[in-house]
């Protein structure tokens, strides 16, 4: 798996520990817990799976506004795999659509068609291919 191309939340869990690893999915849910010293905790989803991810502090505010708006979300981080539970230690997130129509060059590989719940409460179809 090359860190240059994105992979599924499936293909994650075959990937060796410590591994540069790009991702992009729906994003679930978004905790930041008071007791979590800055530390937010996220969940993507892509068609074949979920992907947690952990965002340091450093980092969440060097990516606030993509982290808290976007409802599609590609994460550049390390895999951590540790007694069968596997995480994305988050080193940048951002939108992953940088101009309308582009959707298909920043998701090569992607066929997501699922339903996201939005922060207004809105429902979001997003479907890529």
């Amino acid at each position: 798996m090359s860190a240059a191309a994105l992979v599924t939340a499936s293909e994650l869990t075959r990937a060796r520990n410590g591994a540069a690893v790009r991702t992009a999915g729906i994003v679930l849910m978004r905790q930041r817990p008071a007791t979590a010293s800055g530390v937010t905790f996220l969940t993507l989803e892509d068609e074949s799976g979920q992907v947690n991810v952990i965002v340091w502090e450093r980092v969440g505010r060097a990516q606030h506004r993509a982290l808290i708006e976007s409802r599609l979300l590609e994460v550049h981080g390390e895999l951590q795999q540790q007694d069968g539970v596997t995480h994305l230690i988050a080193r940048s997130a951002h939108r992953p659509l940088r101009a309308p129509g582009r959707a298909a060059d920043a998701l090569a590989g992607f066929s997501l068609t699922r339903l996201a719940a939005c922060p207004a409460g809105a429902i979001a179809v997003v479907a890529i291919s």
